[in-house]
């Protein structure tokens, strides 16, 4: 039988690897965002539903970690410092997505579906805990009873919003035929990532009930598990839509970016705008469903970019010409 210190000690060096990969995830996306001056490649959807995510998951890791009481299953250190750190890195995609901000893209706005989750989420976790100050609602009278209480709602709230999050990406990436803008180095750390916190928490859950025996029922860290699972489940589809279902496409869509990027440091400020929006990626890139041969080649060719400055104005106009050979 393997010694309960070695395993411990497994955990945790499992767990500060997913949190190192989970959180490096976040920076491709927040330098692909600066990189490009635009988020026309993300979902504003995705990036509210991962704040209230995240502020949900910061308050539950940190209290069910200083107080087992609460349900939350085994907490560790790496939990919280993801928890923290992906907060934090979420705020400063919210500010992009708020200083990138469009008008005339009309993909650039946030649903009412959205709007309404963020609004139920937090009422109803105030409503719940100022029913639990006032002892009207009292979950915490029987400890060997996890009963539902304010923060396993939040816990709740957090694996709900990761299985709702990713729907809008993938159905924008859907839309486009192009997941130009949506940078799939995030998706591959975040799916080893998924991976490693499985892992983790599973041992975790083992060396609960063999430390333990008295306390299976908070043995499970659900959220966790639910996290892990959830996220694997999408990256997969993710790597699907980069690699195979939109491939050709995104080769289009990387020669214009690169034009584009390019072109942002001709001027004397090194700011361009240009004509190509990614929105239009899905008109102007091969069309998959033109081709029944999958070994056929698409030829991109007398591609000519022209670049200019207009009127002082620190800008530039790209004129793209493709003729695609079959």
């Amino acid at each position: 039988m393997i010694d309960t210190n070695l395993l411990i000690i497994l955990s945790e060096i499992i767990g500060w690897i997913y949190f190192v990969l989970w959180s490096a995830s976040f920076y491709f996306q927040l330098i692909l965002n600066e990189d490009l001056h635009s988020v026309r490649g993300l979902s504003f959807d995705y990036t509210i539903y991962n704040l209230t995510g995240f502020t949900a998951y910061t308050i539950y890791t940190i209290c069910g970690y200083y107080d087992e009481t609460f349900g939350t299953g085994p907490v560790s250190l790496s939990d919280i410092a993801f928890s923290i750190h992906s907060l934090i890195i979420t705020l400063l995609m919210t500010g992009q997505m708020i200083y990138y901000y469009e008008k005339r893209d009309s993909n650039q706005k946030i649903s009412f579906t959205c709007k309404l989750f963020t609004y139920l989420v937090w009422s109803g976790f105030f409503i719940l805990l100022l029913l639990e100050k006032n002892n009207i609602y009292q979950p915490y009278t029987n400890k060997d009873i996890i009963t539902f209480n304010s923060l396993f709602y939040l816990g709740n709230c957090k694996v709900l919003s990761t299985l709702i999050k990713y729907l809008p990406q993938v159905y924008f990436n859907y839309e486009r035929k192009s997941t130009a803008g949506w940078s799939i180095y995030n998706v591959l750390c975040d799916f080893f990532g998924s991976l490693f916190c499985l892992i983790q928490t599973i041992l975790e859950t083992f060396i609960t009930n063999r430390t333990d025996s008295r306390n299976k029922i908070n043995s499970v860290n659900i959220a966790k598990y639910g996290l892990g699972t959830i996220s694997l489940i999408y990256d997969s589809i993710f790597i699907a839509q980069h690699f195979w279902l939109y491939r050709k496409e995104n080769v289009f869509a990387e020669m214009l970016d690169e034009e584009n990027r390019s072109g942002n440091g001709n001027g004397n400020n090194g700011n361009a705008t240009s004509d190509i929006n990614i929105k239009d990626f899905k008109g102007n890139a091969p069309d998959n469903n033109k081709n029944n041969n999958k070994n056929q080649s698409v030829q991109l060719a007398n591609a000519s970019f022209v670049s200019k400055d207009q009127d002082n104005k620190n800008s530039n106009s790209i004129n793209v010409s493709v003729d695609r050979m079959i």
